[in-house]
């Protein structure tokens, strides 16, 4: 997006976008942290752009030492007052050194307007071969190419860059990070719409009784779309590379 709208602005659609809530899928993300090597009680973890907290419980429960950051002051207080050490703001706000083993962008990095800076600091957050999982949309996905404008995924205006496996990749690169994994996320519900804003021009406007239809419709084109590598979403993993210095 360019010009790149306000907080101010941006917060009056946010209002009404049930995907910024840190309630949206993370399943990968689950079984990722339920394997034996990196379920370890202790590690700490920030998810930025927590949301009202659901996906800290998440972590809580299996064993992390959770913290969040959220722009929107409601949602920060509805994780303070649930108990979570969560700072009103964004990743430029946290002052801390080699500080977190994990960090969690869950279709928030796509909204950030500085993503070079917020690598950055993401790098000094993390410890030496801390983790970086996103999980985001992807510009050169199946459902891009063929609904194009009207692509869900593009989420204009709140959406203020958007990635491709290959950018995404190089960003990461540039910044000292090593890819780990890349993984690819079907998005049925964005194919339904994206259907929606082709035919009407808005979302949320498929009818209930044909939107289990058009989502099965939906499941069908994201399992074609993944023989190419081509799904709606991808999660990436990727390590802080360790600086090791000359003795």
């Amino acid at each position: 997006m360019s010009p790149t709208p306000s907080w101010e602005e941006l917060s009056k659609y946010y209002s009404r976008w049930d995907e910024i809530s840190s309630s949206r899928p993370v399943s990968r993300l689950r079984k990722l942290i339920k394997r034996p090597q990196t379920v370890v009680n202790g590690l700490r973890l920030l998810d930025v752009g927590c949301g009202d907290g659901t996906f800290l419980q998440e972590m809580r429960v299996r064993g992390y030492d959770v913290q969040g950051v959220e722009p929107d002051r409601l949602r920060a207080k509805i994780c303070r007052d649930n108990s979570f050490n969560v700072v009103c703001g964004t990743v430029m706000d946290l002052h801390f050194k080699n500080y977190f083993d994990v960090i969690t962008f869950n279709h928030v990095f796509e909204h950030i307007p500085n993503p070079h800076e917020t690598l950055d600091r993401c790098r000094e957050l993390l410890t030496d071969n801390g983790m970086l999982i996103f999980q985001l949309p992807r510009s050169d996905s199946l459902l891009a190419m063929v609904f194009s404008r009207n692509c869900q995924l593009f989420a204009l205006p709140v959406h203020l860059f958007n990635y491709s496996t290959r950018n995404i990749s190089t960003l990461l690169k540039s910044h000292g990070f090593e890819i780990m994994r890349k993984t690819q996320i079907p998005a049925p519900g964005s194919f339904v719409e994206s259907l929606s804003l082709a035919i009407y021009g808005k979302e949320g406007q498929i009818r209930a009784r044909w939107n289990y239809v058009i989502k099965t419709v939906g499941i069908l084109f994201e399992l074609f779309a993944m023989v190419f590598d081509k799904t709606g979403n991808l999660e990436v993993y990727a390590r802080h590379q360790k600086v090791v210095t000359a003795s």
